[in-house]
């Protein structure tokens, strides 16, 4: 196996010692499986390019040139060609074009590849996850969507309709693991239909980040969090300043009705308590939230770091954090890490509380172990396998996210 020899030596020797052992001998017991899976994809094409055949050209052929000819006839008449041709034209011609849109765009094929991939997954996966170390299958849960949205990498919820886009994300595959003492999850996550090839590592940092930091490809970086605090902060305002006319009416009205009372208390009550309990508390509300949109009316112009890498942008409300966190090395790594999951990968990078997220998109499938096209026994799947984990490892090893460090 073409396996780096240079890092991660432990794992290195341990996954080449079971490889040759276990899991190429359980590898190679698959083969007939995918024979299988195999064969139905030929048969799928079979039928793909012959169906049209069938009812598209051989009814024209009967309607236009079989017509007349008295093997066909039923009891002297020709009704025979055109019901042939009634019945199975207009199936053909429906049904055809879908057909080739989805053997020409792979869909045909999606379905077989899923469910090779899942019988290949559910009798190897444990197996080969041992030889990672602490590692195995894990499932996608509700404080995962929360943790992804809170990141703020926008990589599936949109502001408008956050709920709608969330119900729909199914997790393909999903595993947690330790390493070093530090905990991490890999999630690929697709919208129940399609694999968007979409994965997010997520894991635990030993740092406290104050200033959430979002590292993005040039010309990828999401909408400015500064903006979207300021639109926030402008709405609450609005409603404040409605509220406040509201309060400032009544208190006007129980003011005028007290001194048109003189005598009746309950009027002076009534302002008091409109005063202490709507007036000013909400005069705090609103001299708060002015602070604030002024706060981040000041921050903004420090939000968007730059870099002397010009592949990359951050944007930050803390220039100094920001740097600190994002190294010329960190960007190589991260490089790196993009060139594992595909040179033609997307790749985000979030730091915030105290966790660190990345997501890349691509259009490949991660962490298979195996191809329809190759038989078992080739390594080119299974070195890609390892390549994908590893590369966490490299992040948590620069990090050193197992020292117990603060910012």
């Amino acid at each position: 196996m073409k396996i780096n020899k240079r890092k991660n030596e432990n794992i290195r020797n341990k996954f080449c010692s079971d490889y040759y052992n276990k899991l190429l001998p359980l590898f190679l017991s698959m083969e007939s499986i995918r024979r299988k899976y195999l064969w139905e994809t030929f048969w799928t094409t079979v039928f793909v390019i012959f169906f049209p055949i069938i009812f598209v050209i051989l009814p024209i052929v009967f309607r236009y040139h079989f017509d007349g000819y008295e093997i066909f006839s039923v009891y002297g008449n020709y009704y025979f060609v055109n019901l042939i041709f009634g019945a199975m034209f207009p199936v053909g011609v429906v049904f055809s074009p879908i057909l080739y849109i989805c053997f020409f765009t792979g869909e045909s094929y999606l379905e077989i590849k899923k469910k090779f991939q899942k019988e290949l997954k559910e009798h190897c996966l444990q197996d080969v996850l041992k030889s990672f170390g602490n590692i195995k299958p894990s499932v996608f849960t509700e404080k995962d969507i929360s943790l992804i949205a809170k990141s703020g990498l926008d990589f599936y919820f949109s502001n408008t309709n956050r709920a709608s886009h969330s119900s729909k994300i199914e997790c393909d595959d999903c595993m947690s693991g330790e390493y070093k003492g530090v905990k991490f999850k890999l999630m690929e996550l697709s919208n129940g239909y399609y694999s968007w090839g979409r994965l997010i590592i997520s894991f635990s940092s030993n740092k406290t980040i104050k200033c959430p930091a979002i590292i993005t490809q040039k010309g990828q970086t999401p909408k400015s969090s500064t903006d979207k605090k300021v639109s926030r902060l402008a709405f609450i305002f609005s409603a404040e300043i409605i509220a406040a006319i509201f309060v400032w009416n009544w208190l006007y009205r129980a003011y005028q009705d007290f001194l048109t009372y003189e005598g009746d208390i309950g009027y002076l009550c009534k302002f008091s308590a409109l005063l202490v309990l709507l007036a000013l508390p909400l005069i705090c509300f609103i001299i708060y939230t002015v602070k604030k949109i002024i706060h981040a009316w000041v921050t903004s112009k420090n939000e968007k770091v730059k870099l002397e890498d010009g592949q990359f942008e951050v944007a930050s409300e803390d220039d100094v954090e920001a740097r600190y966190l994002i190294t010329p090395t960190f960007l190589e790594r991260l490089k790196n890490l993009q060139k594992v999951y595909g040179k033609k990968s997307s790749i985000k990078c979030a730091f915030f509380e105290d966790q660190i997220m990345f997501a890349i998109r691509t259009k490949k499938d991660f962490f298979e172990l195996g191809t329809l096209w190759a038989p078992m026994s080739d390594t080119k799947q299974i070195e890609e396998f390892y390549s994908e984990m590893t590369a966490i490892y490299d992040m948590i090893d620069y990090f050193k996210l197992n020292e117990k460090t603060r910012l």
